[in-house]
């Protein structure tokens, strides 16, 4: 029984990003930059910064690096786009898939900077 699942398991489609959107009234890099902070000291280390100035666009990445004896893999868990929408932002929360729900990682990611809001 274990062998026929793993095959399944192996052969079947990668699940897709689950992406949430969200649009504030705080300037856009005011937000990114409370947001990045936050994460920052929730997840040392695993949080990165892009932005890209061109186009009114912050990125903001969490992933991590497991390192084993023979290689390593990267793991990207949340990325995020603030853009530039007028005197607000608009934000989108990418997350990856996970066991507790297609959203778990979008969801705890604005949970934890949904007060940047405000700022």
């Amino acid at each position: 029984m274990g062998l026929p699942l793993c095959i399944g398991l192996a052969l079947a489609p990668a699940a897709a990003r689950a992406d949430l959107a969200y649009e504030v009234p705080t300037d856009h890099a005011r937000f990114a930059a409370c947001a990045y902070s936050i994460l920052d000291r929730a997840y040392p280390g695993m949080a990165r910064l892009t932005d890209l100035r061109g186009a009114d666009t912050i990125k903001i990445t969490l992933e991590e690096t497991s390192v084993g004896l023979v290689s390593s893999a990267t793991n990207r868990f949340v990325d995020m786009d603030i853009r530039k929408r007028g005197k607000g932002a608009a934000v989108v929360i990418r997350g990856a898939w996970s066991l507790m729900g297609a959203t778990f990682y979008a969801e705890r990611a604005w949970r934890e900077i949904s007060g940047c809001a405000s700022a």
